[in-house]
């Protein structure tokens, strides 16, 4: 019988602080919905980041694409001046030698 008192003893204790917690008030359910809504907007945040950055990485080839069409270009003028001045440049020698020979 001692037995059974003292096992029945150690279970009351052991339940005991079951029946004691009590019910989220409303801090804690606010606080719940805080960190929901933190999430929800940590969330958000990372697809708008990432979005940005593919239209940042988007404009910065369109960017490259065009300095490398610029390039070209200039580099096509450049060539293109430098053969007229160089036959011009002949030119002006042929003439100062056709002079000279007089």
């Amino acid at each position: 019988m001692r037995t059974l008192i003292v096992v029945l003893s150690v279970a009351l204790m052991a339940m005991g602080p079951l029946g004691c917690q009590k019910k989220e008030g409303p801090a804690e359910e606010a606080g719940k919905k805080v960190d929901k809504a933190v999430e929800s907007a940590d969330s958000a945040a990372k697809g708008v980041a990432e979005k940005a950055e593919k239209k940042l990485d988007e404009a910065a080839q369109k960017l490259k694409d065009t300095a490398e069409k610029i390039d070209k270009k200039v580099d096509e003028k450049i060539k293109s001046g430098s053969e007229k001045a160089a036959q011009e440049l002949e030119g002006a020698g042929k003439t100062v030698k056709e002079k000279l020979d007089k």
